[in-house]
């Protein structure tokens, strides 16, 4: 859940009903599982929309596919290279339906505490029946940060 922009977003906007999970116990959430338990995917959502540390988002993706209606993720856009570890992914699952290519954002301050942009840029990737089959570029350069 992070800071629960997205969920706040969702409930809002849509006036959803909305689960919230975060790994870290310190965070409000409903649960607290870690995403790359089978465990935590259980309860088999309708929608899972998430933004993992990129270290495990294979992992994380595979179990958010296998266990979700319709998953849709935050990754680096070189997620869609093909390699040994989303060899199962996209062989079985198949590409994502959503692709949304973002500007680069600054995510982190670095060690001085300046912004600092990630390696790659990102997109949302999307999996399932319900989510658009939407392929594009955000061309719309991301809010200046104060």
């Amino acid at each position: 859940v992070g800071e629960g922009a997205i969920a706040t977003w969702l409930q809002t906007t849509y006036r959803a009903s909305v689960q919230t999970n975060d790994i870290d116990p310190k965070r409000k959430a409903h649960s607290h599982y870690d995403a790359r338990n089978v465990v935590g995917w259980a309860h088999q959502p309708q929608w899972a929309i998430t933004n993992p540390p990129f270290n495990h988002i294979d992992w994380i993706t595979l179990q958010g596919v296998t266990h979700c209606t319709n998953y849709i993720t935050l990754a680096r856009l070189s997620f869609l290279e093909p390699t040994v570890a989303r060899r199962t992914l996209f062989n079985e699952v198949g590409t994502p339906k959503l692709i949304i290519v973002l500007p680069r954002y600054c995510f982190r301050l670095n060690d001085i505490g300046l912004r600092q942009t990630d390696s790659v840029t990102c997109c949302w990737l999307g999996w399932g029946p319900e989510v658009p089959n939407v392929k594009t570029v955000w061309t719309v350069p991301p809010p200046a940060l104060e």
